[in-house]
């Protein structure tokens, strides 16, 4: 027979709750996003598991932290992380949300890489909401304008903004659509006046008056290229440096060319 000890008075108790702790979630068939890279391990010579157990969400936090206001050596570095194919991390992010992805992209479009963050993009799940919407953005960006719609026509599940089925709508001919989303996103109040007014001389250029409409206070990519359309495109200078890029086609004048040239080298975008 066994003998049964009696408890020890004072014993601090073995746990505190009974509460069911985070519980990560990720699909089986379909890869991580945050496995995807543009470059092997055989070529950047990192580690595979480099990310180790820090958790994701941490690792996302650090990343956004990081500026390019470096030294060279330093920017290669970080566009390496942003591109390098490594395992997912061990501790993933609540809810399997791809958050060191969307880091990794965002701190390519903070650096004006667009090319690269639309390739890791354009591998990722399309149906994910944050996903799509930089996939989108970069893609107007990069003057792909019939790209970028083409991605919405091909993603059904995906929701859009009244503004972007707008644009997207009149960039595939069909203007009476257009025309009725727009006044149905107006009536319903899904349109901010600052959008609404840039789309509706996107749709209507006989409401020109001869006036140049304002500059928008923080333009879009979206509001960025509409006003491209009507005829009051608007200098990248001011802008974030990922707008740099659409100076870089050649219907540009060769001053603004090499001007977005220059900054998009400083950031480490494109070779010097």
């Amino acid at each position: 027979s066994r003998a049964i000890l009696p408890p020890l008075p004072g014993e601090p108790p073995v746990s505190s709750g009974a509460t069911v702790g985070d519980v990560s979630v990720i699909s089986l068939d379909k890869p991580s996003a945050n496995a995807i890279g543009l470059l092997p391990v055989s070529r950047t010579g990192l580690p595979r598991d480099l990310w180790g157990v820090t958790p994701e969400t941490e690792l996302a936090e650090a990343l956004r932290r990081e500026r390019f206001e470096m030294l060279p050596a330093m920017q290669g570095l970080l566009l390496k992380l942003a591109l390098a194919e490594l395992a997912p991390p061990a501790i993933m992010a609540p809810g399997g949300r791809p958050v060191l992805f969307l880091a990794r992209v965002d701190k390519l479009l903070e650096l004006g890489a667009l090319e690269p963050a639309l390739a890791l993009l354009e591998q990722a799940d399309a149906t994910d909401p944050e996903i799509f919407r930089r996939r989108f953005d970069v893609a107007l960006l990069l003057g792909e304008e019939n790209r970028a719609c083409d991605a919405l026509r091909d993603t059904p599940s995906i929701a859009p903004a009244y503004a972007t089925r707008v644009f997207c709508l009149a960039r595939g001919g069909d203007w009476d659509t257009a025309i009725l989303t727009f006044g149905t996103g107006r009536a319903i109040g899904q349109i901010e006046p600052e959008m609404e007014t840039v789309l509706e001389r996107f749709l209507d250029p006989e409401l020109d008056d001869g006036e140049d409409l304002p500059p928008p206070s923080r333009p879009s990519p979206l509001i960025f290229r509409m006003m491209e359309a009507i005829g009051q495109p608007m200098p990248t200078g001011p802008l974030p440096v990922a707008f740099a890029q659409a100076d870089l086609r050649a219907n540009t004048g060769w001053k603004a060319r090499i001007e977005a040239a220059e900054r998009l080298a400083r950031s480490g975008a494109i070779d010097a």
